[in-house]
């Protein structure tokens, strides 16, 4: 293709190539419109003659239930502008030396289902809109998602089941830092959050919300709280010390450890002191719910 093609039906992509051949080509699927990857060998995007912009626009529902994997090739770009969904281990990968500044960007939604192991996200995924991992696991490779600087998660909206598990780059980086928005239900695994061996302090910035009876550690460190956090009916979250400049919601949750809370409070669960004896200290508005 080398001016804009604009799909509204139903399109296939098993095994092939679509290819973007000049700076102007662009290939728009319309919120009308369905893409299904389902090829068992490899699909492919090619950006061979193709500018800055991202040549390959889904605008509504895209799903990919074949084994193969959506490679980028030259400088292949995708806006995802719709819903992306993935029910098996096959990722988004790159065709060679010649898959340069290839890129997935995600303001809409990125969603992994399904029982498979997606390894290999190896193209630059921007995600400033929402990745939620409702079963299986899913890893970014190392250096992919901008939205992950050195410790510091800057945003971006990551969603993590009961049951999956959700790794970017590796499971040692351990987040120091939130200013996106992280839900962890049940015993769904965010791999990069801190956990109970942890002495490095963590600041929320963003929101932060524990869902489904998740009981989550984040170690011996300080834990500030800038931003939301929420611990829902049935699940707990320990700290070393904690810290409120925000909003703290106990929604039937259990908070436990020790510090002082600044900031506005609405209880219906549990503050609970650690040991030594443990003490919260709380200068703000606190509203106790029925518990």
């Amino acid at each position: 293709m080398s001016g804009v093609t604009t799909s509204s039906g139903y399109l296939e992509l098993f095994g092939g190539k679509l290819i973007a051949a000049t700076a102007a080509a662009r290939f728009e699927m319309g919120t009308a419109a369905k893409l299904f990857i389902d090829g068992a060998s490899t699909s492919t995007l090619d950006g061979v003659g193709a500018g800055a912009e991202p040549q390959f626009i889904f605008k509504n529902v895209v799903t990919h239930s074949g084994a193969g994997s959506l490679a980028f090739d030259h400088t292949a770009k995708v806006r995802n502008l719709g819903t992306y969904t993935v029910s098996t281990a096959a990722g988004l990968s790159k065709t060679g030396a010649s898959a340069t500044d290839v890129a997935f960007l995600n303001p809409g939604v990125f969603v992994k289902e399904g029982t498979g192991t997606i390894s290999n996200i190896a193209t630059a995924f921007d995600n400033t809109g929402t990745v939620e991992v409702k079963s299986g696991t899913l890893t970014f490779n190392t250096n992919t998602v901008p939205q992950l600087q050195g410790t510091h998660l800057t945003r971006g909206t990551w969603i993590v089941r009961n049951g999956a598990t959700l790794t970017i780059g590796s499971a040692n980086t351990k987040l120091e830092r939130n200013s996106g928005i992280i839900i962890v239900d049940g015993t769904g695994l965010f791999s990069n959050l801190p956990n109970s061996s942890t002495t490095t302090p963590f600041r929320n910035d963003g929101r932060l919300s524990l869902t489904g009876n998740t009981t989550k550690s984040f170690g011996t460190g300080a834990f500030t709280n800038n931003g939301t956090l929420n611990v829902q009916s049935g699940s707990e979250l320990t700290v070393g010390s904690f810290s409120n400049g925000g909003f703290l919601g106990l929604g039937g949750g259990t908070l436990e450890g020790g510090g002082k809370i600044n900031g506005q409070v609405i209880q219906d669960g549990k503050l609970k002191p650690g040991s030594s004896p443990g003490t919260f200290t709380i200068e703000g508005s606190y509203t106790q719910e029925q518990y």
